[in-house]
């Protein structure tokens, strides 16, 4: 499975729009085993709390995901990524400088592209 941080973008959207009740991992378009494995990423990253269980003597198929709640680390990435038009730039503008999407350079970005925008407002 590849990283997919368009998919990341979506289930940190998910889970706060729904933190007031039962978190459910429904995102459409996208199967189970990529949203659980998105996750599982992600909680090893700090954007989120979960409880991941995996399958008996497998390391890649997940039984149990369920999201607590975000990080404040998930705040920020989330809050940085927000707008679609600057979220679409930062995509292209880190993938065309550096060849993939590393998180951490991702919301640097994001950030760096906000920053300009209030210069411009």
């Amino acid at each position: 499975m590849k990283r997919d941080m368009d998919l990341v973008r979506k289930i940190l959207l998910h889970i706060e729009a729904n933190q007031d009740g039962k978190i459910t991992l429904d995102i459409p378009d996208y199967p189970q085993e990529e949203i659980y494995s998105h996750v599982a990423l992600m909680e090893e990253k700090g954007l989120v709390e979960a409880t991941i269980s995996r399958a008996v003597g497998s390391l890649d198929r997940i039984e149990v995901c369920a999201v607590k709640r975000l990080t404040w680390e998930g705040h920020d990435f989330l809050d940085a990524s927000r707008n679609d038009t600057l979220w679409e730039k930062a995509k292209d503008l880190c993938g065309e400088k550096t060849g993939g999407l590393a998180i951490d350079l991702l919301k640097e970005c994001l950030l760096q592209l906000g920053k300009a925008n209030l210069g411009n407002g």
